[in-house]
């Protein structure tokens, strides 16, 4: 077991599991700048006890490598416990999609709102909580990894350059990226139309040199307040 979200088998496959994104655990990518997120270490030791050294059933998506060679599937034991689903419960992993397949995203949604109402888990952690983009410093702790933010639309555009993806500013400091497929696909107005709305995303945070931007890439994951 990698982290929250990835395992290697037998065979030195890697499998990253589809429908969650798990806290950064420790590593020397994220330890040597911007250190692991809460709840990290525990994310990876839940899937640890779930499925080291047991055989499981592999569901592979129909994309079937992420940009780092990984395989995107779903485990499931033989038993037939769906890994995804428990890591949810636990409050140990964040519901996310992952386009084209997008097929238990609804129901992974449902069990990640009931452990946050429940505060299960990494929800009983104030890091967890929608933090409110400061116009000033943007997010404070500023680690990689999944988190909740709020604020308005300071700006929208087309990429300058390529036109290739839409980009929203959250209260002048945070950039939401969303590719032009999915913005035509979930959205269709101009991205001015986002002007002056407030908002709640959830997405995987990256900091470069002090730029901080996450990626929407569902209407789920991007909300209307």
């Amino acid at each position: 077991v990698v982290d929250g979200d990835t395992v290697e088998l037998h065979s030195g496959e890697r499998i990253r599991l589809l429908g969650i994104d798990a806290p950064e655990a420790s590593s020397k990518r994220y330890n040597k700048v911007l250190g692991q997120q809460p709840f990290g270490n525990a994310s990876r030791v839940a899937l640890v006890e779930l499925v080291q050294g047991k055989k499981v059933q592999i569901t592979v998506s129909p994309k079937l490598t992420d940009r780092y060679q990984r395989t995107l599937a779903y485990l499931h034991l033989p038993t037939g416990m769906d890994i995804q689903h428990e890591m949810l419960r636990r409050g140990l992993a964040f519901a996310t999609a992952y386009p084209p397949d997008i097929r238990h995203l609804v129901v992974n949604k449902k069990i990640e709102s009931v452990a946050r109402a429940k505060q299960i888990g990494m929800w009983a952690d104030a890091y967890y909580a929608p933090q409110e983009v400061n116009s000033n410093y943007g997010i404070k702790q500023k680690r990689d990894g999944p988190r909740i933010i709020t604020g308005e639309i300071t700006d929208a555009k087309f990429n300058e350059k390529s036109k290739a993806r839409v980009e929203l500013t959250v209260n002048q400091k945070v950039q939401l990226f969303i590719s032009r497929a999915a913005w035509e696909k979930w959205w269709g107005d101009k991205p001015q139309a986002l002007l002056g709305k407030s908002v709640m995303a959830f997405g995987r945070m990256k900091t470069r040199k002090n730029r901080q931007s996450m990626w929407i890439n569902h209407k789920a994951m991007l909300q209307m307040l």
